[in-house]
């Protein structure tokens, strides 16, 4: 019993760390995404708050090209128009590191949990093992009671064949003692009589088969 609670056990922690794994490699993925090491698109994916940021710095950025075109590299009126762009910039950044922060929480709660159904895991096996090696002597002395009752059952079944077998031939014993006893005297009794000379002598028969006597007697 205890083995297959063990077996059962070892079983749903392997699918349990099956899928903890798979979440893990899926914030591995996520997290390469967030911090745009996939691609753009990748990061929108993922960072969708990320995107109307992305595209207002795109516009700020292609008017200040415009601007800086028709005035000049130089020309004051660009200084506006470059901290807009700045500032665009800087909130894309900002959107796309708390993206990133929470998406990198999300990976170390997956790594979190494979490590801990890992330690889960061992330490199953490492206790399945020490119970299945203190169960080998246990199996032993079951397998040594079980040998022990079965040759008591033998002898206690070879007991009562022998009393019965003694009932039998002490009942057949006295059946017979009875069948040859009584006829004996019976007949030394008629012996007598045929002794002190009577008129004749009266013999005994006696079938041995039927234990019956029967007689006859002889004219003198």
């Amino acid at each position: 019993m205890t083995a297959t609670l063990d077996a059962e056990k070892i079983s749903h922690l392997n699918e349990d760390l099956s899928r903890a794994r798979a979440d893990l490699a899926s914030a591995d993925a996520r997290l390469a995404a967030a911090r745009g090491k996939a691609g753009v698109e990748a990061q929108a994916s993922i960072a969708a708050s990320v995107v109307p940021l992305r595209t207002n710095l795109e516009q700020i950025t292609a008017q200040r090209q415009a601007q800086s075109g028709r005035l000049g590299a130089n020309h004051p009126d660009l200084e506006s128009s470059r901290r807009q762009v700045d500032q665009a910039q800087r909130a894309v950044d900002a959107e796309i590191a708390r993206v990133v922060a929470a998406t990198a929480q999300d990976r170390r709660a997956a790594n979190d949990r494979v490590t801990l159904l890992e330690n889960n895991l061992r330490d199953a096996r490492k206790e399945a093992d020490a119970e299945a090696k203190a169960q080998i002597p246990l199996n032993g002395m079951e397998r040594d009671a079980a040998a022990s009752r079965a040759q008591l059952q033998a002898m206690l079944e070879r007991i009562q064949q022998t009393a019965q077998q003694h009932a039998l031939e002490t009942s057949e014993a006295h059946e017979n003692f009875a069948c040859v006893t009584a006829p004996s005297t019976w007949l030394a009794a008629y012996d007598a009589d045929a002794d002190s000379g009577g008129g004749g002598r009266r013999v005994a028969r006696i079938d041995v088969g039927l234990c019956a006597a029967s007689d006859r007697f002889d004219a003198a």
